[in-house]
């Protein structure tokens, strides 16, 4: 702020020796000195209260901002929980109605026969009728039992044993 230098402070010093004298000049110093200090602390304080105002500001935006994240991440959560509650009453529904149509719905007449199934008749069971063409030259199919496959003889040469008599 003052930019004094040690030739200044110098040249103040011997003013001040010429104007008060130097009987006055250590009590002059003194009251300077108190003055000085007193404007120190003024300014001290003033930038102390200065710069809580500013911590108080910047508190109080960072408070807001948290607020405002926490009312978000609150808002994110429930509209998160009532559609995961949505999916799953879907879900459920969906559940229930499957398992209702899988499941057989057993009301049996008197005679052991579920109610609506018509009871399998022979004669319901419609001919089918087989072109002339088709079967003309074959012969109608005969059950015999099988008889067991043939033996056939073992044409393989043992190796081993030829070698051993050789």
């Amino acid at each position: 702020m003052f930019d004094l230098t040690s030739s200044k402070l110098l040249l103040l010093g011997i003013i001040a020796l010429l104007v008060v004298g130097p009987k006055d000049l250590p009590a002059l110093l003194r009251t300077v000195g108190r003055y000085v200090g007193m404007i120190r602390r003024q300014a001290a304080d003033f930038r102390a209260q200065f710069d809580e105002a500013m911590r108080d500001g910047e508190l109080a935006e960072l408070r807001k901002e948290m607020e405002n994240f926490g009312q978000e991440a609150e808002s994110a959560v429930r509209q998160a929980e009532t559609q995961l509650h949505n999916e799953m009453s879907a879900i459920e529904t969906e559940t229930r109605a499957a398992m209702e149509a899988a499941e057989p719905q057993p009301s049996t007449t008197p005679e052991g026969t579920a109610a609506g199934t018509p009871e399998p008749d022979a004669a319901a069971v419609p001919a089918i009728d087989v072109p002339s063409e088709i079967t003309d030259g074959m012969a109608a199919p005969t059950t015999t039992e099988a008889s067991p496959p043939a033996e056939q003889p073992n044409t393989t040469k043992n190796t081993t044993t030829e070698r051993a008599g050789a």
